[in-house]
């Protein structure tokens, strides 16, 4: 029995312990990934946020964060965290998220409105198209007047 050359010994150790890394720092690095989407549980119902920006007309467009740097993509991470910021640090982020969304060639001049979001995913079985999350207005901001919480 021969062994394998030790340039692929070497590889396969490297490659093996880079993947034990990622997993055990939870870094989602593809393909070295902790493989979270797989591991986490799912629950029926789902949470999450979304946001639209207003044009002065009222129009609401959806904002795709996705499309931003990744340093301003994380909006979900933001917004679960955002009542507890200061008004000024609220502020300073829906001001970087306009200013974003208008680079991308959006209107903003009637602000942003950001949404609680909760989806049945119980509904989506069976289905061919998605199913719409339930809405709630949470917070709208507004050029000079910061983020203010929606009035219930």
């Amino acid at each position: 029995m021969s062994l394998a050359p030790r340039p692929a010994r070497w590889f396969v150790i490297a490659l093996v312990g880079a993947v034990a890394a990622c997993g055990a720092l939870s870094i989602e690095a593809w393909p070295l990934t902790g493989w979270r989407l797989f591991s986490r549980e799912r629950h029926q119902i789902a949470s999450g946020w979304a946001a639209t920006s207003v044009d002065a007309r009222g129009v609401q467009t959806p904002v795709a964060f996705d499309s931003f740097p990744a340093s301003s993509s994380r909006f979900v991470n933001v917004m679960s965290g955002f009542r507890r910021l200061s008004p000024a640090e609220r502020e300073a982020t829906c001001q970087t998220w306009a200013r974003l969304v208008r680079e991308r060639g959006g209107d903003t001049s009637g602000g942003l409105r950001l949404y609680s979001t909760i989806r049945d995913l119980g509904e989506h079985i069976g289905r061919s198209e998605p199913v719409e999350p339930v809405r709630t207005l949470r917070w709208t901001c507004a050029d000079g007047r910061g983020a203010q919480a929606a009035r219930p």
